[in-house]
């Protein structure tokens, strides 16, 4: 049980790991994708005297889906530990188990099942919803001021006029959000299947004992 306890202890401290890369990879991209945005377009004009795409901007686009691969990575560290914690519930003895269970209860407290825990998945993907709408938005915004320039950037061997950049951070930020709801909607489907496949075990270790002490009479046994 001792091994069980500092796996969970474990995997608490990764998704704390986790949660800061994700502020460091969300603010690198960012005054990487606007600092050399903005030099590359300023250095083009004053070389050519002419519009040049600021092609770096393109790397803000990235910030979605980072932000979505770090919430992947969180809430499959949650739902392990979420095994590990419902597996104490059931076959740990003394305050071990009495601390689990009160953590169970804790997580679905009230007729509405409220977690007490249910910041850490508000700042999950409010955060994420949130970069997600600001890349789109800035994407717009370079577009109306014209920092994309007046060419076009080749994409995957598809030249792309500078006026259509703008699509891409939206779908970019559009791909983010959606993403993110739809991880968190699978993430709370298995936690209730893992809820109630830790019930129906503990159910089961409750009759097993009575079964085990008066086994059923066998008709017609003399």
């Amino acid at each position: 049980m001792a091994e069980l306890r500092n796996e969970i202890i474990e995997g608490s401290k990764a998704r704390f790991e986790f949660l800061k890369w994700k502020l460091i990879g969300v603010s690198a991209l960012g005054a990487a994708g606007l600092g050399l945005g903005g030099s590359s377009t300023a250095a083009g004009r004053s070389a050519c005297g002419a519009d040049r795409i600021g092609w770096a901007y393109l790397m803000l686009t990235l910030i979605p889906l980072v932000c979505f691969y770090v919430d992947l990575l969180c809430r499959h560290m949650a739902l392990r530990i979420g095994v590990i914690g419902n597996f104490l519930r059931i076959s740990a003895t003394g305050d071990e188990a009495f601390y689990e269970r009160f953590v169970d209860r804790a997580r679905r407290m009230g007729r509405g099942e409220v977690s007490v825990f249910g910041f850490e998945d508000l700042a999950l993907l409010g955060s994420t919803v949130v970069l997600s709408l600001l890349v789109a938005l800035v994407g717009v915004g370079l577009a109306q001021v014209g920092a994309f320039g007046s060419g076009e950037l080749t994409l995957w061997g598809v030249p792309v006029p500078s006026t259509n950049l703008q699509w891409i951070f939206v779908g970019s930020g559009a791909l983010g959000a959606g993403l993110t709801w739809m991880n968190r909607r699978d993430y709370l489907r298995r936690s209730q299947m893992l809820k109630d496949l830790a019930d129906d075990a503990a159910l089961m270790a409750t009759l097993r004992p009575k079964a085990e002490e008066s086994p059923p009479a066998i008709p017609g046994a003399s």
